[in-house]
């Protein structure tokens, strides 16, 4: 049979190396764990940046078309205004003749028809006055407009650049934020082995059994 001291002794250190290992095994399984959040986090991460830069795509995508509609709005207002005068000439011109020729039968003084002429022509150009007016008004809407969706696309940039370093450190919380156990010092095990050497012997000593750890040398 095996003497208590030395089968003491050998319960503590079988009991430390299991410690050891299954210290160790928790920590390699830790460490599984761990690089496995951060695959996941950095997936997440990647989807979120995915979504951000669509959603930059979608902001684009939209500043240029409703930039495009106003640039084709302006050039279209334009074009009617032009129109528009052209029209108001050629009638003012036409009721102007008219009204000349009536005037000339009538054998009215020339005074009075250059009156006459002198306020179609008045008429004429506060029609077209206000043509040009109305499109000076509608052309300054335009660019008022398409500097607020240059702002707006320049705002909307800025906070999508926010939401990516908001995603990156969410990313960098979820990993760091998890802790497995930590890597068992070797030295230290080994330092406990010899201590439980150690227990085995003062157990032996408090038990009357020292003579177990002396070498017969008679």
């Amino acid at each position: 049979m095996c003497d208590p001291a030395s089968a003491y002794a050998t319960l503590m250190v079988t009991q430390g190396i299991a410690s050891y290992v299954a210290q160790e095994q928790a920590y390699q399984e830790g460490q599984e764990l761990k690089r496995e959040n951060k695959k996941l986090a950095e997936q997440a991460y990647n989807l979120d940046l995915a979504q951000i830069d669509k959603r930059q795509d979608q902001e684009e995508e939209a500043f240029e078309l409703s930039q495009r509609q106003l640039e084709k709005k302006n050039i279209q207002e334009g074009v009617d205004a032009i129109v528009a005068k052209r029209r108001v000439e050629k009638e003012g011109e036409k009721a102007k003749g008219k009204a000349v020729g009536k005037l000339t039968a009538n054998m009215l003084s020339g005074n009075t028809v250059n009156a006459i002429i002198a306020d179609y022509d008045q008429q004429m150009l506060e029609r077209t006055g206000d043509i040009d007016l109305n499109r000076d008004r509608s052309k300054q809407m335009i660019a008022e407009q398409r500097g607020i969706n240059t702002r707006n696309l320049a705002m909307m940039s800025d906070q999508l650049k926010i939401s990516k370093k908001q995603a990156e450190a969410k990313m960098q919380d979820r990993i760091f934020s998890f802790r497995g156990p930590s890597k068992p010092d070797a030295l230290s095990a080994l330092l406990g082995l010899g201590g439980a050497g150690f227990k085995g012997y003062e157990y032996a000593k408090n038990t009357g059994q020292t003579k177990y750890f002396k070498r017969d040398i008679t």
